[in-house]
């Protein structure tokens, strides 16, 4: 692929991107079905860029997006939406996991005419909704703090589960014998680990960026951070999303001192210095991180566009059976909202939008392919295909719906204005760390 078609894939990425962010704010339309298809006709239409170059750089890119689309997450939490979210996030990802699991193991074995085993594997990998579509969207769709919180929770939760099921379930079947028990301590261990790895190391980090030791590559470095975390707590057997997602609580919850100097102008000039708590990870950092993740969400949608196999869309068998596991994937989701998420707790808008979040991502596209590519399992070898058309079903139907009910029952969000405008003159402002 030359340097000219890739710079100008890449601008036509970027530009769409923005208009598709333009068109939710205005119709509620979700922006990643339209990304796809941008991907659609640049890679298997029109030739535009090289599919073999995003086949090789889609998984890379995918995990970078999880890893900062869950720290974006962590960032948005605040301790005081803790106490509700986290155990309703951890009980529903859990129960959407199990019954999403139970439902397309059903219809793929006796629709399917899958075996009982690999109807079981196709169905833990479309237990969990995409981190990188989800968090995002519900941030955009006015809900509480506390919903929010509940479906980040649940995202990096539920990537946990579908990762140790795939491989248990998998090991069993290739090499005989489960222990469920053996199971049950495995994630107890994942999830200890990331908790603790997270928490101390978002710790660490908090107290270094409000130290300012970093010379303002405070952005970078946390990246880098980021990215160590995320290596080293997987090379531990934990979760690395877990880990991710509390550094970014952490981070995102801790201030430091800042002083500031005002002037007054009324009478004789005064010139006073004022302190105040301030974010560590201040306005100028979140900025910054906010067009970050504008940039590898737009490379990623459209990158997952590009590589699709339009093959698999013509054929009756797929699409017949995509249509039912969609359609087991959003009712387990609704269902389970229905029992855990408390009508007196939560807003009738909030409950519908956590509803909605059910659309699959990375972890169903690359996990799908797991069973057959490094256990060779017998009757798996058209997951990828199944899960493709799964996933594009997935995100239309969350588009619609969201579109559909956010028109009518989405409250109106004001928008968050350009500058705020103090009303006392300031000559300078510096931010000093305690």
């Amino acid at each position: 692929m030359d340097v000219e078609s890739f710079l100008l894939a890449v601008g036509i990425m970027m530009g769409a991107a923005f208009l598709a962010l333009l068109a939710f704010r205005r119709y509620r339309l979700p922006d990643v079905l339209f990304l796809i298809l941008l991907g659609v006709f640049l890679g298997p239409v029109s030739g535009l860029v090289e599919v073999s170059l995003f086949r090789a750089i889609g998984p890379l890119v995918g995990v970078v997006a999880i890893i900062i689309i869950l720290f974006d997450g962590g960032l948005e939490m605040r301790f005081s939406h803790l106490r509700h979210g986290v155990l309703a996030g951890v009980v529903l990802a859990f129960v959407v996991f199990s019954l999403t699991a139970a439902l397309c193991a059903v219809v793929a074995h006796f629709l399917g005419g899958y075996g009982l085993g690999p109807s079981v594997l196709l169905g833990m990998a479309f237990g969990g909704a995409g981190v990188v579509i989800v968090i995002p969207l519900i941030q955009r769709l006015g809900v509480r703090p506390e919903s929010a919180t509940i479906v980040s929770v649940e995202a990096a939760v539920s990537d946990v589960l579908v990762i140790v099921g795939i491989y248990a379930l998998s090991t069993a079947l290739a090499y005989g014998g489960m222990d469920a028990a053996g199971i049950g301590g495995g994630i107890a261990a994942t999830f200890s680990l990331g908790i603790v790895g997270g928490l101390a190391s978002g710790f660490v980090w908090a107290r270094a960026l409000g130290r300012g030791w970093f010379a303002g590559h405070d952005y970078v470095l946390t990246l880098a951070a980021l990215f160590l975390l995320y290596v080293g707590i997987e090379w531990l057997s934990g979760s690395g999303p877990i880990a991710v997602l509390i550094f970014g609580l952490m981070v995102g919850n801790s201030k430091k001192t800042g002083t500031f100097t005002t002037e007054r102008r009324i009478g004789r000039p005064n010139r006073r210095q004022e302190t105040e708590q301030v974010p560590v990870f201040d306005e100028h950092l979140t900025g910054f991180h906010n067009e970050i993740v504008f940039l590898i969400r737009a490379f990623f949608f459209v990158g997952l566009g590009v590589t699709l196999d339009l093959d698999v869309f013509r054929s009756v068998r797929f699409i017949a059976l995509g249509v039912l596991l969609t359609a087991c994937v959003g009712f387990a989701r609704w269902l389970s909202v229905q029992f855990f998420i408390k009508r007196d707790q939560y807003p009738a808008w909030d409950r519908l939008a956590v509803s909605l979040m059910f659309p699959l991502g990375l972890a169903a596209a690359v996990l799908s392919q797991v069973p057959h590519q490094r256990f060779g399992i017998a009757g798996t070898e058209d997951f990828a295909a199944i899960a493709a058309v799964v996933i594009v079903l997935t995100n239309l139907s969350t588009t619609v719906l969201v579109w559909i009910f956010g028109n009518r029952a989405m409250p109106t969000v004001a928008a968050v204005p350009e500058a705020v405008v103090d009303p006392e003159p300031v000559a300078d402002s510096q931010t000093r760390s305690a």
